[in-house]
């Protein structure tokens, strides 16, 4: 993924993909796809995007705009 946007906050550099700022560095970070555990990487995004958690977060933001 590019450095830029929000990519940075959502990607885990080595764990769940690679953040690279130049062509060079994405085209290492293809070669090195392989070595990211799916198991993992799967596990990181449903500890964040599960339907639970997005549920959860919601609420706590509506509670902190109302409040």
């Amino acid at each position: 993924a590019s450095n830029r946007g929000a990519l940075p906050s959502i990607v885990e550099h080595g764990i769940t993909g690679y953040i690279c700022r130049t062509e060079e560095e994405m085209e290492q970070a293809v070669k090195n796809v392989h070595k990211i555990d799916r198991t993992k990487c799967m596990k990181v995004a449903e500890s964040r995007f599960s339907a639970d958690t997005m549920v959860k977060h919601y609420i706590e933001l509506y509670e902190k705009i109302i409040t």
